[in-house]
């Protein structure tokens, strides 16, 4: 919005650093008006903007929206007020008693050609693509602010050289006409909580932008997580606003209103990806959990300060993977470090931390060197261990060949409480955690992802193995559902789901067969009082006729 003007922009970023970028900028100007400037006529909203260009020093920051803005007397007793919602920006000329519409005549400057089509919109076009303006609509106003409606709509006339004013019909000369316009956009979808779709937008820039996962506070706000290659990827109030590498990773928070909160980029100068997000309402404001993988060395690490913290700020090697905790009301970093070896790890997976516990983290890794140093910071590059106490815990020292999964948990001083390898001599693939909450004695994590590993003749006692066989655990005497692998000469994988208590204990381990993998995993916790009941799975089977959904009931442990 400018004085007497508004101002379109629009760009075309090229993917080749070398080729020179377009922007273009289309002004709507009030041809022969007054000079007048917009004011803003309502509350500001609750988003708002920080902008670090080259030109603007150090940053213009906190620039709020308004949803509404008014340029008074922009022609003699006409008014033009600027209305948003989700809907896009509507444009209302107020043609007060004494005025005449008749002054008002708008001008395109930058666009290539304007032209009337046959169903009354505008079409605008430019070098860069065309947008379309809507037939005006009118009507009148009474004294208590009832509307009056017409028996004509107005229309719009050429000028020429791309000036256009309305044709009108009579009305009451003694009452307000309003005339109101709205450029023709895409617009979010909404609609009741009857189960339909209640808010939807694209979210990106000119290259690849992959959302990998999302979750939801108490009150609603949405935050979602994943990786980009778009240079220009839409940031606000952020850690980090420059794109550094191959990818980036990202975070972005929606209040419940849809209105962003925040949005900034994660990564290094290589490839980095957020692939899981994480809400634990019970630590304060530094409640948000990220974790994922990066091949970068540079990337952003923070030490909370807490005695026995795990903390690493550099790559042990290869791909590692990362565990960020972000304060969710400002997005600014609490709490950031790698986790991994000398191999190819990824943390695919985060969940809370149950009782005492800040997180869960789980994922995948090739390293085969084992941390010289348990439950802290290895100085070998070697995968960082953790053996708890208890001989019925699950622990597994040693990679048992090819790729395993690794499931680790933390303290609430971001300390390592149990950290084990998960697989066989095949290759395992973890893709998803699940906590089902409850007291010390019975919160769970499920695991749930594939394995190439079929050795139905194996032993099967819910410790770790000594063959590098699969991890299975059939609890005597319970009623849980339980089968080995069925040998498929290591052609396809075969889906499983696992359990574990908080302390380490395995307490049952399952294949599924005939299912390629289980890609995802939740359960129907409500609260201490509706506890869970069931686990949910999804899955490929071996054969892709279908997607499989499986239920298990948690009534069993």
């Amino acid at each position: 919005m400018l004085n007497s003007k508004i101002a379109y922009a629009f760009s075309n970023i090229d993917a080749q650093p070398a080729t020179t970028d377009t922007i273009l900028r289309v002004d709507l100007s009030f041809y022969n008006s007054l000079d007048t400037k917009p004011y803003h006529i309502s509350p500001h909203i609750a988003n708002y903007l920080n902008y670090y260009k080259p030109w603007c020093g150090s940053g213009i920051v906190g620039v709020n929206g308004y949803q509404r803005l008014l340029y008074p007397e922009i022609y003699n007793n006409v008014d033009a007020m600027f209305y948003g919602n989700d809907a896009g920006i509507k444009y209302y000329f107020i043609c007060n008693v004494g005025s005449r519409p008749s002054d008002i005549v708008l001008k395109f400057s930058g666009a290539d050609l304007v032209e009337i089509l046959g169903n009354g919109h505008l079409k605008i076009h430019t070098m860069l693509g065309v947008f379309e303006q809507e037939s005006p609509t009118a009507f009148q106003i009474d004294a208590a602010g009832n509307i009056i409606s017409l028996n004509w709509q107005p229309t719009y006339t050429s000028l020429g050289n791309n000036k256009f004013s309305f044709n009108k019909g009579s009305y009451d000369s003694n009452k307000p006409l309003i005339i109101t316009l709205r450029r023709v956009s895409g617009t979010p979808c909404t609609s009741t909580s009857n189960g339909n779709q209640d808010w939807g937008t694209f979210y990106g820039n000119q290259e690849d932008d992959l959302a990998l996962d999302q979750c939801n506070n108490p009150v609603g706000d949405l935050f979602v997580v994943g990786t980009t290659e778009s240079e220009f990827f839409p940031v606000q109030n952020n850690v980090q606003a420059q794109f550094n590498g191959i990818n980036d990773g990202f975070v972005i928070k929606f209040d419940q209103y849809a209105v962003r909160q925040w949005a900034t980029l994660y990564g290094g100068s290589n490839y980095d990806a957020v692939q899981s997000v994480m809400y634990n309402a019970n630590l304060g404001s530094n409640n948000l959990f990220i974790c994922g993988s990066t091949l970068s060395t540079d990337l952003i690490t923070t030490s909370a300060g807490q005695a026995n913290e795990y903390y690493k700020n550099s790559n042990s090697g290869g791909r590692d993977g990362f565990i960020t905790q972000f304060n969710s009301v400002f997005g600014t970093i609490y709490y950031s470090t790698y986790f991994g070896g000398s191999g190819d790890d990824e943390a695919r997976s985060i969940v809370p931390g149950g009782e005492g516990g800040n997180l869960i983290v789980g994922g995948n890794t090739t390293t085969t060197l084992v941390s010289n140093n348990l439950c802290a910071v290895p100085t070998n590059s070697g995968f960082p261990l953790c053996n708890p106490t208890g001989t019925l815990d699950y622990y597994q020292d040693h990679n048992a060949g090819g790729q395993d999964i690794f499931v680790a948990r933390f303290g609430t001083s971001d300390n390592l409480l149990w950290s084990t390898f998960f697989g066989s001599n095949g290759d395992e693939k973890l893709y998803e955690l699940s906590l089902v909450q409850g007291n010390s004695a019975t919160e769970s994590a499920y695991i749930t992802g594939s394995s190439t590993k079929a050795d139905a003749t194996n032993t099967n006692n819910c410790l770790a193995r000594t063959d590098n066989g699969f991890p299975y655990c059939d609890m005597t005497g319970t009623s849980d559902y339980f089968e080995k692998g069925v040998a498929n000469n290591g052609s396809l994988p075969i889906a499983f789901v696992s359990q574990f208590l908080l302390n380490g204990q395995m307490k049952w381990s399952t294949n599924f067969n005939n299912v390629r993998e289980f890609q995802s995993i939740t359960n129907d916790y409500v609260s201490a009082n509706l506890p869970a009941q069931n686990v949910y799975v999804t899955g490929i089977p071996w054969f892709f006729c279908s997607w499989n959904f499986i239920m298990f009931s948690s009534n069993r442990f």
